[in-house]
């Protein structure tokens, strides 16, 4: 019976590779940043900006979305609304379609924001800061809202990222990009 368990564990061994703490715990925080963003997305009800998101979806076409001249709310980016379009057409107009996106972004940055603390400190305070991170309620609160607030976040998130790697590789020719 011994034998049987040892080769039982030695042959998940093998397929899951060598038992890593910190991966398991990053793991672990990514899931839970999953959760807690995922739960309860589509429950609140709309509030007026939110409302006027899913408004201009239903009253513009595309290529109205795109010309920010025609539009009532000029200070909602229009890549962000497509992108919402495109996910309401989808899965329909609803409070978790409209916040999909933004909830995407937030889970996005939860593991960018480990990248980073990750580049520019230890991996155990980068493990902190990602715990942190992703059970922030203002954080999460914003996540969970259909406005661009979480991708204007996961985009500067991703250029921290990309200037970091650009000074550490001494490489003056990614600055064009």
């Amino acid at each position: 019976m011994k034998h049987i368990f040892a080769s039982i564990f030695s042959r998940a061994a093998v397929l899951l590779g060598t038992f890593e703490p910190k991966k398991t715990i990053l793991a672990l925080i990514i899931i839970t940043c999953v959760i807690v963003r995922l739960y309860g997305l589509g429950h609140r009800s709309v509030w007026l900006d939110e409302a006027c998101v899913a408004n201009l979806l239903i009253e513009h076409n595309i290529t109205q979305l795109l010309d920010m001249k025609q539009l009532p709310h000029r200070h909602v980016m229009p890549l962000f609304t497509i992108s919402v379009r495109l996910i309401t057409k989808i899965i329909g107009i609803r409070e978790f379609a409209l916040r999909l996106l933004p909830c995407l972004f937030g889970i996005a940055s939860c593991v960018l924001i480990y990248l980073v603390a990750k580049r520019l400190t230890s991996t155990s305070i980068a493990l902190l800061a990602t715990a942190l991170f992703s059970l922030s309620p203002t954080i999460v609160y914003y996540a969970k809202e259909a406005k661009q607030y979480s991708g204007d976040m996961f985009f500067v998130l991703l250029l921290i990222f990309e200037v970091e790697r650009i000074i550490e590789s001494h490489k003056t020719r990614y600055w064009i990009l």
